[in-house]
C-alpha cells in the first residue's frame, strides 16, 4: 500500500502525539516529585528503565497501565493529551 502525503501527515502527527506524551508523563512525575523507581513499581514493571524509556518515546505504554499512571500521578487521564500550544487546551479527549 503506497502512503499518499494526507496518510504520512496523519502517521507523523502520530509520532508526535507518542513523542509529546512521553515528555508530558515526564513533565508530570517530576512536578509530583516522583521517581522513575518509584512510578515504575506501582505500574508493576520490574525495572524503572521501562519508565525513561517511554518518557524518551523508545517504548510505548498501554492504556491500561496510562490509567494507572493518572491514578499515581493523580492527575485526570487527559493531561496526557492537552495541547501544551493552544491557549484554549484544545486537545485529544479520552473520555
Amino acid at each position: 500500500m503506497k502512503l499518499t502525503s494526507q496518510n504520512e501527515n496523519i502517521l507523523k502527527g502520530g509520532d508526535e502525539l507518542r513523542k509529546s506524551l512521553g515528555f508530558r508523563i515526564q513533565r508530570l512525575r517530576k512536578e509530583k516529585g516522583l521517581t522513575q523507581s518509584f512510578v515504575a513499581k506501582k505500574l508493576g514493571y520490574k525495572y524503572p528503565s521501562i519508565i525513561s524509556e517511554i518518557e524518551s518515546d523508545k517504548k510505548r505504554i498501554s492504556a491500561e497501565k496510562l490509567y494507572l499512571l493518572a491514578e499515581i500521578l493523580d492527575v485526570d487521564i487527559n493531561e496526557f493529551y492537552k495541547d501544551e500550544n493552544s491557549q484554549n487546551e484544545k486537545g485529544f479527549s479520552l473520555i
